[in-house]
This record gives C-alpha cells, structure tokens and sequence, in this order.
C-alpha cells in the first residue's frame, strides 16, 4: 500500500491511497464466493456455478459493488494507521479506479484531531481547603434518620394537621372528561409536596370528610394522559396518624446497624460526612485546576467535533427523559424550541467539553501518562465495593458492555487530574465515579 498525505488545511488531511493489485483480485475471489451461495442459477446447484457464470448472471458491477464495500473501509483504516493521522469524523472517499487486475486507488478526505498548544500547567495551584463536620450537621442526620423510623399511630377522631399523614383515596377528573378509577394515596401535612394545592384542601379534615382540591399538572408530568391539564380532585379522607419519634439512645442506635450506641452511630456518622465533604472538595479542585489548564490552552475546534459533542449531549437528556417516562418531543413542545435551538443553546457546552477532553489527552501524552492492566484491576475493586458487587461480576459487565474502554479513559482522567493536584490517582476514582452517575442519573 502506498499513502501520500496532503495538509488541505489547519485540521483536514487529504490521503491519497494506493492498494496492491493483488488485494484487489482477492477481494473480487471473496466476492465471488459470498455472493454465489445466494443465487440459484439453472442448471447449477447453489453455490457451485462458476465464477463466469455468476458474473455474466448477476453483471460484473454487482461483484465489483461486493469487493469495495469490503476492500475500501479496510484499505482506509490501514491507510490512517500507516499515516498517523487521527481522524475525529467520517471520511469524504473518492473513488479512482478499481479495476480487476489492476491496483485500487482512492482519496479520503478526512477532518482530524486538532493540535494543541498546552500552557504551564505543571504551575496550576490549588488551594486545599480543610474538610469539618460540625455538631450540628451530625444532629441533622440522626433527625432524619429518626424521622425515616419514625412510627406511624392512629390520631383518633383528630385533624390533619402539620406533621400529620393524612391517607386519602381521591378520584381526579378534567373537564368534560369521565373520572378516573379511585386512588390511595398518603399526604404529609406541611411536607415537601409538588402539589400544595392538596395540603390547603385537607387542612383541619377529619376521617371520613370529603374534601376538593383543583390541581393543574405540569406539561412534562410522567402521566400523559394528564399532562398540561387542570383536574378537579375529590378526595376523601381514610386515615390520619402521626409520626412518633424514637428517642435517641443507645437503643435507637441499635435499631440502626450493629452500633452498640449511641456514640458509635455519631462516629459513623460523622466519618461518613467527612468522607462526602472530602470528595466533594476533591472534586471541586479537580474542576479548578482543570479549567486553569484549559484557559492556558490554545486549540482550534473542527466544528464537526462540536457537532458530534451535541449529539452525545442530546443523547444524555433524551436517556434521561425516557428514565422519567418522558419524550424529547415533549420537550422541545413544553419548552417552544425546536432541536435546532436545542442545539445552538448546548454549543457553548460541548465546545467546552470538547476542549477540556483534548487538555486531557495532550497531557497525558506530554506525560506519558496511560492506563496499565493493575489500574485495571484497581478500578474494578473500587467498583465492586461501590456497588456491593463481587469483582468477577463487575469484570464481566464491563467485557460484556465494552465497558474497559471508558474505564481506560476515566483511569487516564484520574491520572492527570492527580498529577495537576499532587493526589494519588485512586483517590479520584470515586470521585468522577459518582459524577458520571450524576450525569447519567
């Protein structure tokens, strides 16, 4: 094979490619044996009529179509390995002649990764702030933790009222519409609520009281048959009850996990907060040095690379949606923007994101930096005591997924945001592990 490489301009190449005849009669030879076992041509048993034949039933062209739908995609990826280049989009092939004893020759203009002019980023400081769980914030945990066990008895005869649950079955019905079938549901007097329209309605109701409330729901509610629709609510209430704390001692912590007191729930609970603020501090100087080495950075963006970094950012929010029951047309229609404006509204974004992920692999290749089988192996340990997983299993999803590749990455990410703030890796692992649930999430 012979390749010559042309600069078109700053971040496009043009390769001019040229393949041995040899590889040409023997993608023609594989041609022939594919194709003959799908034609039944008289007086010959499937997939035995010679060659001769085949052609002149089914036209050489045909044949020809058969050998370059194989022979060119792989001539082009031995073409970009041989040059060196790295491309960041589909190639613009042009076809020059192929011909049946005679070399293929092609031209494959390709956009391809920019160059990178990194700035000092081996003199990015960031500054360590120190990490402190406070009495108070150990007190808000345990009346959570109080509050989720908390025992729920009969209010006989009483009010719903703040601090009260009220247990209601309520029929919803729009406008010109029929009722739908009857629900139970449980309220939280003076709780978080989507909808405190209800709360006002069942304030100082007693069992047994009917009550109305009108709702109007939001375009985007994960019932469609209710979205964007003003209803009128007919509840009646069932039950009222209220919460009866525990109180916290010894025995408290006890029903908790295996603590012995109370003491020993306090220590736990405070070693985990300080783990949370750690890693958020960690991350949040991660995210500090990492813009620094991007605003040091000179790069020109090929515009196909934004594009492409929409995508996956479009992709995102479409997953995400259809997690909650949603669509994306939804969106665009609740919102009154089109996917265009979509788009240009994220460009900002992904050009960031886009940036940001070259910073990365120009340092890590200025550094040598690169993921090895151990970190691997590291990663996996880590997730498998994340997610309470045995490492073989792990392992297997990840081989199964073609998940190592985004381990590679995150290991590489790891690598360089540690050497930008003097950390070990590892200690980054959970950290981006728990933003790309947040992503994901």
């Amino acid at each position: 094979m012979k390749v010559n490489v042309t600069e078109t301009n700053k971040n496009e190449r043009l390769l001019e490619v040229e393949v041995e005849a040899e590889a040409m009669d023997k993608a023609m030879e594989q041609a022939y044996r594919k194709l003959v076992k799908k034609y039944n041509i008289p007086g010959f048993r499937k997939g035995r009529a010679p060659r001769p034949i085949l052609e002149n039933y089914i036209g050489k062209g045909v044949l020809m179509e058969e050998a370059l739908e194989q022979l060119l995609p792989a001539s082009y990826a031995a073409a970009v390995k041989e040059s060196q280049v790295v491309p960041v989009d589909r190639p613009s092939l042009e076809l020059l002649e192929a011909a049946e004893g005679k070399s293929l020759r092609f031209k494959a203009t390709v956009t391809v990764k920019p160059e990178v002019q990194l700035g000092a980023y081996k003199e990015i400081k960031v500054e360590k702030k120190p990490v402190k769980v406070t009495d108070e914030e150990i007190h808000q945990e345990l009346e959570a933790l109080r509050d989720r066990r908390a025992e729920l008895v009969e209010v006989e005869g009483d009010e719903a009222t703040t601090g009260r649950i009220a247990f209601i079955e309520y029929v919803l019905q729009a406008q010109g519409e029929p009722a739908q079938q009857p629900t139970i549901a449980a309220v939280e007097m003076g709780g978080e609520t989507s909808y405190p329209e209800v709360q006002q309605a069942l304030e100082g109701a007693r069992v047994g009281e009917e009550r109305t409330a009108k709702i109007k729901f939001a375009e985007d509610n994960p019932d469609e048959s209710l979205r964007g629709k003003a209803v009128q609510m007919m509840i009646k209430v069932q039950g009222i009850k209220e919460k009866r704390l525990s109180e916290l001692d010894d025995g408290f912590a006890k029903t908790v996990g295996e603590y012995e007191t109370l003491e020993d729930l306090k220590t736990e609970i405070k070693n985990t907060l300080a783990s949370h603020k750690t890693r958020r501090e960690l991350h949040d100087r991660e995210k500090q040095a990492m813009e620094q080495a991007v605003s040091q950075t000179q790069v020109d963006i090929p515009e196909v690379m934004i594009e492409r970094e929409i995508d996956d950012i479009i992709g995102e929010i479409k997953y995400r949606l259809e997690r909650a029951g949603l669509t994306i047309e939804g969106m665009y229609e609740h919102t009154g923007k089109d996917e265009a404006a979509v788009r240009e509204e994220y460009k900002e974004a992904a050009e960031k994101r886009v940036k940001q992920y070259l910073v990365e692999d120009a340092i890590a290749k200025a550094e040598g930096i690169a993921a090895q089988e151990g970190d691997f192996e590291k990663v996996i340990q880590w997730q498998a005591s994340a997610y309470g997983q045995k490492p073989e299993i792990i392992r297997k999803i990840l081989m199964s997924r073609g998940g190592m590749e985004q381990v590679q990455g995150g290991i590489i990410r790891s690598k360089v945001a540690g050497l930008l703030l003097g950390e070990p890796w590892e200690s980054l692992l959970g950290v981006q592990g728990e933003e790309t649930e947040k992503q994901e999430g």
